[in-house]
């Protein structure tokens, strides 16, 4: 062998360029674990009911609070007796601690349309929670105050429209 290449071949083994043949090995154990929690269930306590009322000569908002105290919040649609009264209320049910993101449809304004046939209402959602956590028990109990808007021309009937609740651990 020449100097040259027994120069190249100290320089290699040097460098640590070595061939293949004499490469080190080594390898490590890398270990991997999960955590199954209890999967969120949301269950209805109250659905959204406004009772009964006769609109007015005017546009009108009428509320359920989250207390559940029904009123005329503008114009003079007037409150009649019967039927139940009763805001939104759900709870969800999880893994003790953690936190549960809350997202509704309707997204957008919070508004859902009542549906009477071709006649439509629109109900509001009055500052719904993005989220909550789940106590000791492993749940949180959310109750949700709604307002509807009806004209002096809205027609007479039951009106009836569906919330949805989507909730996800975060």
């Amino acid at each position: 062998m020449n100097s040259i290449n027994r120069a190249l071949l100290w320089g290699m083994i040097l460098a640590g360029g070595l061939p293949a043949a004499y490469a080190e090995t080594q390898n490590v154990n890398v270990s991997s674990s999960i955590t199954v929690i209890t999967p969120i269930s949301i269950n209805v306590n109250n659905n959204i009911d406004f009772g009964r009322f006769a609109p007015g000569s005017m546009s009108s908002t009428i509320t359920v609070a989250s207390t559940g105290i029904r009123s005329v919040t503008s114009g003079d649609a007037d409150l009649a007796a019967g039927g139940t009264i009763s805001p939104l209320s759900f709870t969800i049910t999880g893994s003790a601690g953690y936190a549960v993101s809350l997202t509704y449809n309707p997204a957008v304004g919070n508004t859902v349309d009542l549906v009477n046939g071709f006649n439509t209402l629109p109900l509001s959602l009055i500052s719904p929670p993005s989220s909550c956590t789940l106590n000791g028990s492993g749940q949180c109990s959310i109750t949700i105050g709604t307002s509807v808007t009806v004209g002096p021309a809205t027609m007479m009937g039951p009106y009836s429209g569906t919330v949805t609740i989507y909730a996800q651990y975060t």
